[in-house]
């Protein structure tokens, strides 16, 4: 067990680079569109001007994300499915009390589907965006960007919660198995 957290501990730390290195280039193109004095006029100027530019980023973040989403999306499957799950059921058939780890499982599942949605929903704005003439509405452009970014916005808070019941659902089961060991 050790080892596998560990393990998970090192691929969630190499995915939150993956997702540094995301944000990174998202900045990037925030900086290439609000490089600007915040007039309208100067803002279409700049899409416009670095439309080519501009879609070649966000196809590169797209690429980039959904590399990460794969990876991610497999971690948490297998956290949720062969940890978590299995831990409960282990738990159930030895008749050991599970605590609160039953109820950090549902809220863990329920909040990857979030994630899966919000991914969807994001990936899709990011098509959309790609397909758009931003040379010739960069007004519509810049209004489905901002979209974009909240919508990433959703995805780094479903990240975080998951994250955060994963340590949850640690100290949960830490708590269980030294309260078991104190009932010897």
């Amino acid at each position: 067990m050790n080892s596998a957290n560990r393990k998970t501990s090192q691929t969630l730390q190499t995915v939150f680079l993956l997702l540094i290195a995301i944000v990174v280039v998202a900045c990037l193109l925030v900086v290439q569109v609000s490089a600007n004095d915040g007039t309208s006029d100067k803002r279409k100027e700049s899409i416009s001007y670095g439309c080519s530019t501009i879609k070649l980023r966000l196809k590169q973040l797209q690429s980039d994300d959904a590399s990460v989403r794969v990876v991610l999306g497999q971690n948490y499957e297998n956290m949720l499915t062969k940890l978590m799950d299995a831990m409960n059921n282990r738990l159930a058939s030895n008749r050991v009390s599970s605590g609160e780890l039953p109820g950090i499982t549902v809220e863990f599942s329920k909040n990857l589907e979030y994630f899966r949605k919000n991914y969807i929903s994001y990936d899709q704005k990011i098509d959309d965006l790609r397909k758009m003439n931003c040379e010739k509405d960069p007004s519509q452009f810049y209004e489905q960007l901002e979209k974009a970014r909240k919508l990433r916005g959703e995805l780094r808070f479903n990240y975080d919660k998951l994250n955060e019941l994963i340590g949850d659902y640690s100290s949960e089961l830490n708590s269980v198995w030294s309260g078991r060991g104190e009932s010897k």
